[in-house]
């Protein structure tokens, strides 16, 4: 029967009602079609449709694009990586966290990915606006609606501005991802080279057809693309693209998206591209064919689709170089390869030419540097019209700017550095004979014969390239630009063709700018500043057509604070650089699409100050005030129009300041909380003076005149009552001033001791009472008042902001860190008395070496010299051992720059120690001892005198999943795929011959009650990293005896037994299988081993299981010496492609170890030991190369470091050539131990002061901005980008 269906959106602001919708407006048999939807006012009322319109998004355009969308099917690797691009939309500005970034992500992305279908479409419009022109994706999209159902149906199919509007917000999606750099490689396959549209001398576009990146006809590319969608849920199974350059985005769309199989071929058949090995296995032909399609018809077989080149039909004529036009389509190029792959051999040939190329680059930043110094000799015109925002964008700076931003350039360090050491009077003329060589080397048609109007030129210039490039820089210099947001092939181009336009405007179209040819030649081209919001085109996929003068953030997804916003700061350092950031603008669930700056005159020149009554004026009508710290900068926005208007200003102090006082002069105390608890009981006591320090606790009282307050001890673990009775003959005031002081002061306390009477309270809140005696205060002084009026301490939870407060109100941290202090002395007492080690300390400045974890550096005055912070005191203890030093040890602060998690700091503390004349058993034996005495001591618990388990590393892989496995828990993992059928193992993985591994948990005898528990795993946060697993999710199966083969038919009969008896099934047992690649392992940890954890964990939480108890210790042995690089983990940096797993000083385990090392180094097996207890690694160690010849084997030879690198460890190499005898160590995670001691979760609760999870103290606010004066002094400049 047929239910009303109430819809009702309670997040939406535009709908204030429930609306009704009755269930007879719709068929029922769950097809609707697109006009019912348009035509019953679903779009008012469902929250998801609401925020659509919200977004000026078409919901109807959502819904046809989800129904056409399911002709495709994402493969599981796809859908991971559009998730993971779905994932990383937000962004925040750094200015004050006044506006948000992201891209309108709330309003359509996130909602179009809740379902299969339009996580697809979102996918699909993403990279259309990525790598397509601005018009020419809606056309294929609205074409793809056509191709899958035409008009001719009946139903209404989007509009083209409909489509767009769609693929504003999607845009930015893929930016960061794979995409786009797959999508322009694959079209830079096209056997045409050269720029993407051919430029006539007078800087028009070419439209004959000769341009590399010509467009098809949009229902053609549409029909391809439905194609790609068959093959993707297997109604095809093969078919071949014809045509130009946009074949390559296709092919990337079917490999990004859907795994397709590639091959990518010219007309004349040679193989240009392929992602698989066997080619007949390929879904997917693309062949480039650079012939000419005029044929009005489509040609369009089963087997081949025609791309017909539609470029003159769909260019639109436009008097601006700043649009490459409708005829360009590209993607993004790494920063690292941006000129070459844009420019390609000429660029080449200008790095061929250093001195010429690399002086002219040193020339022109010298120019760039007396402009921004106004030296004379420069027309005053220029010097107004130019204007220099940073200081990467002028002299050395210039040049340090443009190596780091283009790698490719450095080699031009030398060339360049010197250039711009000359006078400007110099670098002027000589970057004119630089050009004039350029020019005589150019094979340019201009530079050969001369401009002519009626000659389209197809070559590169190298001189407009040169300057192409320097104006590139300079506008770059300006804007903060993330890493990661690499620029368009198109945006690179952009600069080139602008570098034309100037040249046309200098020497024939103006006038003024001719002038300053006349006056400073050639390189008067470069004297033009590149407008800030040139970086939109250089970083956006597509740029909106429209005045882009005034606009920050643009549909194209680009946010560019204007250069003004700098001026406004008086201290420039406070407000930084420009900042690029992708993405809309969003602000209280609204979505903005511009940033405009607020009244140039009243925000810029240096009377700022003086002008902010101009600017309070404008605190009004909805203008909120966002203000920040002290002297930070702060943001004033005005909603109005769809336009966030944004200014800044300098907030002064608006706290209340307390003055700072002097030091107090108190009374000394004469006895303390200790020796009145010692001795409470004893006579002698009462009637006795005594002075106490403590603070104050809660006070109570009685009646007017009479109180009662607790003084706590110093250790806040202690306390004694305080009588407080009014009398003005002989108290002196000490009642009232008693009672003005708040709860929590330190204070100093004098009275007569009192026998007290007996309480039926002794203690309260982990404080000990002393039930003895009280005091009859006479006098008391107040050291330091508690805020209390602003810092209620009672009933507060302190965060890591207050530490301070958070340690003085919890008393288990102070716990934990009396703990930690007991247990370093009973370390050293064990190592120093009992094993004759000693305590050496070593120095915490030292010097960058390659050990393979990230370093904090220290700069110095030295100019260019500097120091770095221990990543632990490997190389010193070594050199310790070969100093004739027996045993070491120390409780060492470590330094490493590495991500943070629950037991990571950037600083933390180990137990270090290395012993001579030892083998790894030795310094094991040495660890087990002292493990057991802490154990004993500190916890009570007798480890006993057995040694630890031995596990390598390979059966703690294979069996646990682990290298620091938790054994208590059991569930031992086996390998089980030769047993198993292969349709089996094709079902839970797309693997070619994996390795299937199978483990089980018993969690009940009822089946029912086993299948609920997995459901709710399932469906909670925790499964969500094995369902998304790119190697296949895991096969869940649970023994039932009342079901065919007991619940384990896919594994077919035979197997099904064979897993019965293997596993030693029982009803309502769990059995899970899981795939993994056959290759060596390597890492910390396998899918099946996290899963075991993540399902062990959540079956106690559910109390179905116990908590594992006790702990079992173990040593973890064998590890690979070395494994392949990879780009999270900085390694040794050599060429090896590999890197040492620990550090490059661990020995090989044996003599054939230490062959393989020379001939196959990822077999050869380290000498290196990890302690593991129930899952935590408490620390590693290994016995040490003490051959110089052999360590510098390793890290020449079979790490293939540079010289210059290798010299970092000359010390080392030095002391182990110095007769060093064997020897070996080991480093154990203090901070980790005491946690684990402890039953803590984290190390952050076992270290007084750590650090937050981004590596900062937010007590103290560190790290903090450097400032102006500390920059100098330590020769440093901040990077720009």
């Amino acid at each position: 029967m047929a239910q009303d269906i109430v819809l009702h959106d309670s997040s939406s602001r535009l709908l204030s009602q429930q609306v009704l919708v009755h269930a007879s407006s719709f068929p029922q048999n769950g097809t609707w079609s697109w006009s019912d939807i348009m035509d019953k006012g679903v779009r008012g009322a469902v929250g998801i449709l609401s925020r659509y319109s919200a977004g000026n998004v078409d919901p109807y355009t959502t819904v046809v694009g989800q129904i056409v969308c399911r002709s495709f099917r994402l493969s599981p690797q796809g859908s991971v990586r559009l998730m993971k691009a779905i994932d990383r939309l937000t962004y925040q500005a750094s200015l004050s966290n006044a506006i948000h970034f992201g891209f309108g992500v709330d309003n359509v992305i996130r909602n179009l990915a809740a379902s299969r279908e339009g996580g697809i479409l979102a996918g699909l419009c993403a990279a259309a606006s990525e790598c397509l022109p601005e018009d020419y994706g809606p056309m294929v999209l609205r074409d793809l609606v056509e191709v899958y159902r035409p008009a001719s149906s009946g139903d209404r199919i989007p509009t083209e501005l409909q489509w767009k509007a769609l693929m504003a917000h999607c845009e930015g999606m893929l930016t960061k991802s794979r995409f786009p750099f797959l999508a322009e490689q694959l079209m830079s396959l096209h056997p045409r080279k050269g720029l993407l549209v051919g430029v006539d001398m007078f800087g028009r576009h070419n439209l004959d057809g000769r341009g590399v990146r010509g467009v098809a006809s949009s229902d053609t590319s549409a029909r391809a693309l439905l194609a790609i969608g068959d093959l993707s849920t297997g109604k095809k199974v093969s078919f071949r693209i014809q045509g130009g350059a946009i074949g390559g985005w296709l092919a990337a769309v079917g490999e990004f998206f859907f795994d397709l199989k590639l091959a990518i071929s010219d007309s004349d058949g040679n193989l240009l591209y392929t992602n698989c090995e066997d080619t007949d296995r390929t879904q997917l032909e693309v062949i480039y064919d650079i012939a000419q399609k005029d044929e009005e018809k489509i040609q369009l077989s089963e087997e081949t689709i025609h791309l017909r080149d539609a470029t003159k039909f769909l260019h639109r004529a436009t008097d601006s170089t700043d649009l490459l036009g409708i005829s360009s389509i590209c993607g993004r190029v790494p920063w690292n390869q941006a000129l070459s792959s844009t420019f390609g051999s000429a660029f080449t040939k200008l790095m061929e030419l250093q001195l010429t190329f690399g002086g002219a680059l040193g020339y022109a930043a010298r120019f760039f540097q007396g402009l921004a110094h106004s030296e004379p000799g420069l027309l005053p015109e220029t010097l107004q019209n130019y204007t220099i925002y940073s200081h990467s964008g002028y002299g050395q700076a210039y040049i340090l700017f443009a190596m780091q931003l283009f790698p490719e350039l450095t080699p031009l360090k030398r060339p360049m550095e010197k250039a711009a050491e000359e006078s400007l009077s110099d670098a002027m003329r000589k970057y004119e004979s630089n050009l004039v060589e350029l020019k005589s080397l150019c094979r340019c048609y201009m530079c050969e014969h001369g401009p002519d109007p009626h000659h389209s030129e197809t070559g590169v210039c190298l001189i407009i390239l040169s300057e192409a490039i320097i104006a590139l820089i300079q506008c770059l210099s300006r804007v903060a630009v993330d890493q990661e947001l690499c620029p368009v092939r198109a945006g690179v181009e952009l600069f080139y063709h602008r570098q034309i336009r100037i040249r046309i405007l200098k020497d024939r179209g103006n006038p003024d700018r001719a002038k300053e040819c006349q006056e400073y030649g050639q390189i008067a081209h470069i004297a033009e500043t590149p407008q800030i919001y040139k970086t939109t085109h250089l970083l956006s996929a597509t740029v909106s057509q429209r005045n882009l003068m005034d606009i920050a953030p643009l549909f194209a997804g680009i946010c560019i604070f204007m250069g003004i916003l700098r001026d406004a700061s008086v201290s420039t350092q406070e407000l930084g650089k420009c900042v690029a950031i992708p993405g809309h603008i969003e602000m209280d669930d609204r979505i903005y699409q511009q940033v405009a700056d607020l009244s140039d005159s009243d925000l810029s020149g240096n009377d700022f100050r003086e002008r902010r009554g101009a600017l309070a004026a404008h605190i009004v009508n909805g203008i909120s005030q966002l203000t920040d710290d002290y002297e930070t900068v702060s943001m004033v926005v005005q909603i109005s129009s769809r336009t966030l208007r944004a200014g800044f200003f300098l907030e002064d102090d608006q706290g209340i300041s307390q003055p700072l006082t002097g030091s107090v002069d108190y009374s000394s105390s004469n006895t303390n909380h200790d020796e009145l608890k010692r001795d409470q009981h004893s006579p002698e006591l009462l009637g006795k003076k005594v002075t106490v320090h403590g603070y104050l606790d809660t006070r109570f009282d009685i009646s007017k005149n009479l109180s009662f307050v607790s003084l706590l001890n110093a250790g806040l673990d202690t306390s004694i009552q305080v009588v407080c009775v009014r009398d003005k003959a002989h108290d002196h005031g000490a009642f009232e001033k008693m009672r003005s002081v708040s709860a929590h002061s330190a204070v100093s306390v004098s009275g007569v001791l009192k026998e007290r009477k007996p309480t039926t309270n002794p203690n309260a809140g982990g404080v000990e009472k002393i039930l003895g005696v009280e005091i009859q205060l006479e006098e008391i002084q107040c050291m330091n008042r508690f805020p209390i009026e602003s810092v209620p301490i009672e009933n507060t939870k302190f965060g890591p902001a207050q530490r301070h407060l958070q340690m003085r109100t919890e008393r288990e941290i102070r716990d934990a860190l009396s703990f930690r202090s007991r247990c370093a002395q009973i370390c050293r007492k064990h190592l120093i008395e009992e094993n004759g080690f000693l305590e050496i300390e070593t120095p915490l400045l030292f010097k960058s070496t390659p050990e393979g974890a990230r370093e904090f550096l220290v700069p110095t005055r030295s100019k260019g010299q500097g120091y770095a912070l221990p990543q632990s005191p490997q190389q010193y203890k070594q050199l310790l051992m070969a100093s004739g030093i027996p045993k070491y040890f120390q409780i060492a602060k470590c330094f490493r720059d590495e991500d943070l998690r629950a037991d990571r700091q950037p600083e933390f503390t180990q137990l270090d120690m290395e012993m001579a004349f030892a083998r790894s058993q030795d310094v094991m034996l040495c660890v087990e001892n002292l493990v057991r005495r802490l154990w004993l001591d500190m916890l009570g618990e007798d480890l006993g005198q057995q040694p630890f388990a031995r596990l390598s590393y390979h059966d703690a892989m294979t069996r646990y999943g682990s290298d620091k496995p938790d054994t208590r828990i059991g569930m031992e993992i086996t390998r089980i795929d030769y047993m198993i059928p292969v349709d089996l193992i094709s079902k839970i993985s797309p693997l070619q011959d994996p390795i299937v591994e199978v483990m089980k948990l018993s969690v009940s005898d009822r089946p029912a009650e086993t299948r609920k528990f997995m459901s709710d795993f399932m469906d909670s946060q925790k499964a969500a990293p094995f369902l998304s697993n790119a190697e296949g999710q895991p096969g869940i199966f649970i023994f039932d005896p009342s079901k065919p083969l007991s619940g384990l038919q896919p594994f077919g009969f035979e197997a099904a037994e064979k897993v019965e008896e293997f596993l030693g099934l029982d009803s309502g047992d769990l059995v899970i299988i899981q795939a993994r690649k056959n290759a060596s392992l390597e890492g910390g940890s396998t899918a099946i081993g996290n899963l075991r954890l993540a399902i062990h964990r959540f079956a106690v939480a559910q109390g179905l299981l116990s908590a594992p108890e006790g702990f079992n210790f173990l040593w973890v042995n064998e590890f690979p010496m070395f494994t392949p690089s990879n780009e999270t983990e900085p390694g040794q940096g050599g060429e090896a492609g590999i890197s040492s797993t620990h550090h490059p000083f661990t020995a090989p385990a044996s003599l054939q170890d230490a062959f393989l090392v020379e001939h196959e180094p990822l077999k050869a097996k380290a000498d290196h030991y990890d302690l593991v207890v129930n899952g935590v690694e408490l620390g590693g160690g290994s016995r040490r190369i003490h051959s110089a010849e052999f360590q510098e084997s390793i890290l020449r030879e079979t790490l293939k470091m540079s010289p210059e690198r290798i010299d970092d460890f000359a010390h080392l190499l030095d002391g182990l050539g110095a007769g060093c005898p064997p020897h070996a160590g080991i480093a154990l995670g203090f901070d980790r131990l005491v946690a684990v001691m402890l039953g803590k979760e984290s190390v952050r609760d076992v270290i007084a002061f750590p650090k937050s999870g981004k590596g900062e103290d937010l007590l103290v606010k560190s790290p903090n901005h450097m400032t102006e004066e500390q920059l100098r002094t330590y020769h440093l400049q901040l990077r720009d980008d």
